[in-house]
C-alpha cells in the first residue's frame, strides 16, 4: 500500500501540485500509521481521490 501511496504523491508533485501532494503526504502517512492493511476504506478513497487528480492532468 505504501509503495502504490508513495508514487501517486510523487506524481502529484511531477504536475506541480505541491500542496495537494503534501497533504496526502500527511494524510496517508498518518493513516497507514494506524492501519496499513488493504481493508482500510480511508486510504482507499485517498487514492482514489489522488487518481482522479492525475486523471485530470494527464488525459
Amino acid at each position: 500500500m505504501r509503495e502504490l501511496v508513495e508514487a501517486m504523491i510523487e506524481k502529484i508533485e511531477y504536475f506541480g501540485l505541491e500542496e495537494k501532494a503534501e497533504y496526502y503526504r500527511e494524510e496517508t502517512e498518518s493513516e497507514l500509521s494506524r492501519n496499513d492493511f488493504p481493508d482500510n476504506q480511508y486510504l482507499w478513497a485517498m487514492i482514489k481521490d489522488m487518481a482522479e487528480i492525475l486523471e485530470q492532468y494527464t488525459a
